[in-house]
């Protein structure tokens, strides 16, 4: 559980955590990532409830990576899953998960999770109908567009396999989430999916890094990962000898430029516009992933504003930016429903 000012929101994180139904066999690591606020005092109040699984890290910032980082040198389990402070698990839901995971050797474990947002249950991700409670070869289970959009919440990891490859995330950053769904990925063998509901993702919530704001200000952080990205994708293609594994690797990385560009080309003011950010995530896709340079410009309906940028070296004009901008809300919102 990474914790940065979180005192407000981490009871109810622990909470789902540290009932008494959960069993001594689960071990909880709180990093509390430097906090100003009370987040230490409160996970120090759960540990005197709970000293059998609870286990703190008080440290100095160095932000979400590093305390992956500090944690996984220290877990102790068989299996792994990060738990962000404002975030919460259904408690009845991770005692079948920690109850299934007994029963399996898989490399990576999928699970359903719900968006909760205002306090109201959002988007469920469910898993597909024929992949439910299934052990499947890493190639079948990317053989499925689906699981291309795989976030974190869904992941749990076998904690040898992590160790094995002496996986860690890129510190000082934000938005380096985007690498445990990444790195680990190139060297998975096989899946087990558990249809069992865990995860509840917050949203909505002010100050948070998914913030449009925060990450039109925070783009150059996205471009530190997109380059960890390459740099380990160049490194370590050629070891992936399944397929749809390399499909889903390079998705993941035309999706991380697609979301750099788009933010520039499209979504930024005049104020806020940075040339040198599109001009970085041109240069670093040539540099590291030449073969992916032409893919970014049709990987969906927005990758033709790169094309234009490319073509022109300026943006479109700002009526058309601005239509672009109402279609994708829409599209999102009809998403949302």
């Amino acid at each position: 559980v990474p914790t940065y000012n979180m005192e407000a929101l981490l009871p109810r994180c622990l909470d789902s955590l540290t009932k008494d139904c959960v069993p001594s066999s689960v071990e909880v690591i709180v990093v509390n990532d430097g906090s100003k606020d009370g987040s230490l005092r409160v996970a120090s109040e759960y540990k005197k409830l709970r000293p059998d699984l609870l286990t703190i890290i008080d440290k100095e910032n160095g932000n979400y990576g590093s305390c992956i980082n500090v944690a996984l040198k220290q877990v102790r389990g068989k299996y792994v899953k990060v738990l962000d402070a404002d975030d919460w698990f259904s408690t009845e839901e991770f005692i079948v998960l920690h109850d299934e995971l007994k029963k399996t050797d898989a490399d990576v474990v999928i699970t359903p999770f719900q968006e909760v947002i205002d306090g109201k249950k959002g988007k469920e991700w469910k898993l597909l109908s024929k992949y439910k409670d299934m052990e499947l070869d890493a190639d079948v289970f990317f053989s499925e567009h689906f699981f291309f959009l795989l976030p974190m919440h869904m992941v749990t990891y076998r904690v040898e396999l992590l160790k094995r490859i002496a996986y860690t995330q890129t510190e000082g950053i934000s938005y380096t989430d985007s690498e445990w769904v990444f790195k680990p990925m190139f060297h998975v063998k096989n899946v087990k999916t558990i249809n069992a509901d865990v995860y509840r993702y917050l949203l909505g919530r002010a100050g948070q890094t998914m913030d449009p704001k925060i990450i039109i200000k925070s783009l150059n952080q996205e471009l530190i990962v997109l380059t960890s990205q390459l740099s380990y994708r160049k490194e370590f293609y050629s070891e992936v000898s399944r397929l749809n594994v390399r499909k889903y690797i390079d998705f993941v990385v035309c999706r991380k430029c697609i979301l750099i560009y788009t933010q520039m080309l499209i979504h930024a003011d005049d104020e806020s516009f940075d040339e040198k950010i599109v001009n970085k995530t041109d240069s670093l896709l040539l540099e590291y992933a030449p073969d992916l340079y032409s893919k970014v410009e049709s990987f969906d309906s927005r990758s033709f504003v790169i094309k234009y940028w490319r073509k022109r070296k300026k943006r479109l004009p700002d009526f058309v930016r601005e239509s672009l901008r109402g279609v994708l809300f829409l599209i999102k919102w009809m998403k949302s429903l």
